[in-house]
């Protein structure tokens, strides 16, 4: 498998755990819990849910490999 194929493989299954991993065991407990208050649940889902990984995604494609934590100047 050359290194372009197994790039797309990684990413590929990163997408997949970033926007199904978390939404398919916490949805119903963050429903059943919420109550009244779903209209707030929802809201605070879609952002934990969507936007965040929809970020992350934006953050590592606009990062041209380069991946710096830290300033190491000190």
């Amino acid at each position: 498998m050359n290194k372009n194929t197994r790039d797309s493989f990684i990413f590929g299954f990163t997408l997949f755990s970033l926007f199904f991993g978390s939404n398919l065991f916490f949805s119903p407990a963050i429903g059943l819990v919420s109550g009244d208050n779903w209209p707030i649940a929802l809201l605070g889902f879609f952002l934990a849910g969507i936007v965040v990984p929809v970020l992350a995604i934006i953050g590592v494609l606009n990062s041209e490999g380069r991946f710096e934590i830290t300033n190491k100047a000190y």
